[in-house]
């Protein structure tokens, strides 16, 4: 039988370990240090109700897929068709796939290395009761974390003074102009202050300057930029990466120059918004590619289509703004408000 190894355990990685795992064609290991898999896109929510909602949005590997070997530990290298683990140990493997995702470095909180999942959820309220007793935040950066970011606080607590900061000329800079003025209208109707086109500077009292000079100032700031790829720990394997650190690969999400090493999510390169509901179709098509080369080695695998920006972005719990490729129905961001997805991704 096969041996089909996954490194990584996040949304890209469990959806094609469930998947494989359907067709029972080949034995599957999942490397991932942590214990459990936390649903990415619900952890703003879960900030701001640490005891209510932040426990419904991760669960055990155990019980999640559970017929699959889960070994607890980081990898460290590939060698030819061993991957090398830190504690010098290496696994065989027939086909190997990359989906170690991304972190947020400057604000870990979103990507947390905590492997037990109760320490995790002491992480996560001890964030919360912070963020519970600050007057004033101030976010950096209007992307869609720190968009959705000042929606939650503001929904939950309408006497913070909330704050953007963002450097892009627009917040939701990378979707359309449509999705920045619904999403303007909704923040600053909750009471949030939108600034564009000013870069900040951390100074050695806490507090933080734009270029002339103009001092800004909050009980609590979160740094929502700043996203860089987990990928070097692949830096002396000779797998080609690009400037930022994307893992390049082919049409058929192959990493360039390998038959049997695939790269899916946020840590290859392909030219789409790094979106779960998108690392979940990269997942399928793998899984599909996979099971093709596992019963014929020169099977012809399917390319995978990027697909155009979409996204559908809460603002608080009763409002949000949703871009799909044909449109703007944003009556739709209904569906993800009900648990933020969790119940899908946890299933």
């Amino acid at each position: 039988m096969k041996k089909i190894v996954i490194v990584g355990g996040g949304i890209a990685g469990k959806q094609l370990a469930d998947t494989l795992n359907k067709n029972r064609l080949a034995e599957i290991i999942l490397v991932e240090p942590k214990e459990y898999l936390e649903v990415p896109f619900a952890q703003l929510r879960a900030l701001v109700e640490p005891e209510a909602f932040s426990p419904t949005i991760r669960k055990r590997y155990s019980s999640l897929i559970p017929d699959i070997t889960h070994v607890m530990k980081r990898a460290s290298g590939i060698q030819g068709n061993k991957l090398h683990l830190e504690d010098g140990t290496n696994i065989d493997f027939d086909y190997l796939i990359i989906a170690t995702g991304s972190s947020f470095k400057s604000w870990p909180y979103l990507k947390s290395n905590e492997t037990s999942m109760a320490a995790r959820q002491i992480e996560v309220g001890i964030e919360g009761a912070r963020l519970g007793k600050a007057d004033s935040v101030l976010i950096i950066g209007g992307g869609s974390v720190g968009v959705e970011l000042a929606g939650e606080i503001s929904y939950k607590w309408s006497d913070k003074k909330v704050s953007i900061i963002n450097r892009s000329p627009r917040i939701l800079n990378g979707l359309s102009e449509k999705m920045t003025i619904r999403s303007e209208r909704i923040l600053k109707g909750m009471g949030v202050n939108i600034i564009n086109n000013t870069r900040l500077t951390e100074k050695d009292d806490g507090s933080w300057s734009d270029e002339s000079g103009k001092i800004f100032k909050a009980d609590m700031v979160f740094k929502a930029v700043g996203m860089s790829l987990n990928s070097t720990w692949l830096d002396e394997t000779g797998i080609e990466k690009t400037e930022k650190g994307a893992v390049k690969v082919d049409t058929d999400l192959r990493v360039r120059g390998y038959a049997n090493i695939f790269a899916i999510g946020d840590i290859n390169d392909v030219p789409e918004l790094k979106l779960g509901v998108l690392a979940g179709k990269q997942a399928a098509l793998t899984a599909k590619n996979i099971n093709s080369l596992i019963k014929d080695s020169s099977a012809t695998l399917k390319p995978y289509k990027p697909s155009k920006p979409l996204s559908f972005i809460p603002i608080g719990k009763r409002s949000g703004a949703v871009q799909l490729p044909f449109g703007h129905p944003h009556f739709m961001i209904a569906m993800k408000q009900k648990d933020l997805f969790v119940s899908k991704f946890l299933k």
